[in-house]
């Protein structure tokens, strides 16, 4: 977090940003979670933890000008940039305040404005929204309010052994001016977000290759769940991916499971009952979503096919070597692993 940012560019510098508009706006209504200096521009909340994979988290760009030095009586303008790794976090909706849009979202004081800057834009894996507004109208403004409300959806999640991930929603280009056309020294509060890693379960079996040699194969199991999952097991007999779980609060679980191990149709129970839940997949994974409530709850997962090998469709089952073609050496293959039982 960087403090302390004394800046010195008046107000026709600030309005000569270029102009592009962004997504909608609404009216800010909420209070900030932190106490603040009296002249400050911050990321509120300073921090959002305990991220996971398609989380979605709001923050505000808010400002604080109470008693400014000087002559001047109050906020007259500003301009701000914010960045934040675009890898990590997806801008999924961007709102403008203090911009007349719609009519009368304005700071109060303010009757009219000029617009200098509202444009993003992307560099080397960095997102960016530059936000730039001056009074045309009215008062100065003092007080606190929001300038723009982010809202970000977590697309990377890290895996086990990473222990987690920190980011930074990092403001910098800042400047606030006063109705005297002079900057306010003021403070600057980044944000900080923090995306927790995966739990990776590895599951080993064994298995015949196709010359008949016994080998264990290991397929990683990662769960991403609102609360931290023990006592993870998998019952091959049973086609079943078990765990628990103790949540103080309702919640998700996202579960990914190699087809290597486990695949066809998937059935969840918690604590014995079927719940609802929603499949996706590609080529190698399923990914099982459902939702838990508060309460102590014993997780299965049932799979129609465990530790089975399959092909994309027959030719490949019957390809058992895998050199794209059926013959005598596809039978001798299975015949090397007649009456061979996977847990012998």
């Amino acid at each position: 977090m960087r403090v302390n940012k004394t800046l010195g560019i008046g107000l026709v510098a600030m309005l000569v940003v270029g102009m592009a508009l962004v997504v909608s706006s609404t009216p800010w209504d909420g209070v900030p979670d932190d106490p603040t200096p009296a002249q400050a521009i911050w990321v509120d909340p300073k921090n959002t933890t305990g991220l996971a994979l398609d989380d979605v988290f709001t923050v505000d760009i808010l400002i604080n000008v109470t008693d400014p030095p000087g002559t001047g009586t109050g906020l007259y303008g500003f301009s701000y940039k914010l960045k934040w790794n675009s890898t990590v976090l997806e801008a999924v909706e961007i709102q403008t305040h203090t911009d007349n849009v719609p009519a009368g979202d304005l700071l109060p004081g303010w009757t009219s404005v000029y617009v200098a800057a509202n444009a993003t834009g992307t560099r080397a894996g960095e997102e960016w929204h530059s936000y730039a507004v001056s009074a045309t109208g009215g008062v100065a403004f003092r007080g606190v309010a929001s300038l723009c409300t982010y809202k970000f959806k977590v697309q990377y999640q890290p895996a086990y052994p990473a222990p987690y991930l920190l980011g930074t929603l990092d403001i910098y280009d800042n400047i606030l001016v006063d109705d005297t056309a002079t900057p306010i020294p003021h403070t600057t509060g980044d944000g900080m977000y923090c995306v927790r890693a995966r739990t990776q379960f590895p599951v080993t079996w064994k298995w015949l290759d196709y010359s008949g040699n016994p080998v264990w194969l290991t397929a990683n199991v990662n769960v991403s769940s609102t609360i931290p999952v023990v006592n993870f097991s998998f019952n091959r007999s049973l086609g079943q991916i078990s765990f628990n779980m103790t949540a103080i609060t309702p919640g998700y679980c996202n579960v990914s499971i190699p087809k290597l191990l486990m695949d066809g149709a998937f059935r969840v129970l918690i604590n014995d009952t079927q719940v609802p839940s929603i499949l996706t997949w590609n080529k190698t994974h399923t990914f099982i979503y459902f939702t838990y409530s508060q309460g102590t709850h014993d997780i299965k997962i049932i799979g129609e096919i465990a530790t089975r090998i399959r092909g994309p469709d027959l030719l490949a089952v019957a390809d058992v070597n895998g050199d794209g073609i059926v013959n005598i050496v596809d039978i001798v293959v299975v015949a090397l692993r007649f009456h061979w039982e996977e847990d012998s």
